[in-house]
């Protein structure tokens, strides 16, 4: 499966983060332990994370919600594009995910993925 179609969740009552897959069926379900779970019979407990179909400098893929690099950057996705939600100075911008990766590049930074806000929330508000 192509990386921009991947899907992850984030179990609020476990917490933890599945990978979001198909059934022999062709049906999005999450595996808990050896039993296979239909998306649409848990959809209300978990919180979805698509892919970017971006990798970072590691080539670990990125997804919604990653925090990213140490301008207290998350990732969003809004108005069909995934931006990085970021702090500029005393405010907050967005910019696109495909300008802050060409842009690192350029300044010869990578992008690095610190970890998610739901497996890690004590990274929100951190710059």
């Amino acid at each position: 499966m192509d990386d921009r179609f991947k899907l992850r969740v984030w179990d609020k009552a476990e917490d933890k983060m599945h990978p979001l897959v198909f059934d022999p069926d062709g049906q999005y379900g999450i595996w808990y332990e050896d039993e296979f779970v239909l998306y649409w019979d848990i959809d209300h407990l978990v919180t979805t994370m698509q892919s970017t179909g971006r990798k970072d400098s590691k080539g670990i893929l990125i997804f919604e919600s990653d925090k990213i690099d140490e301008y207290d950057g998350v990732i969003i996705f809004k108005d069909a594009a995934f931006y990085v939600d970021h702090v500029r100075g005393n405010s907050r911008e967005r910019t696109l995910l495909s300008d802050w990766i060409k842009y690192r590049a350029r300044a010869g930074h990578g992008t690095l993925i610190i970890g998610n806000i739901h497996e890690h929330p004590e990274l929100l508000g951190k710059v």
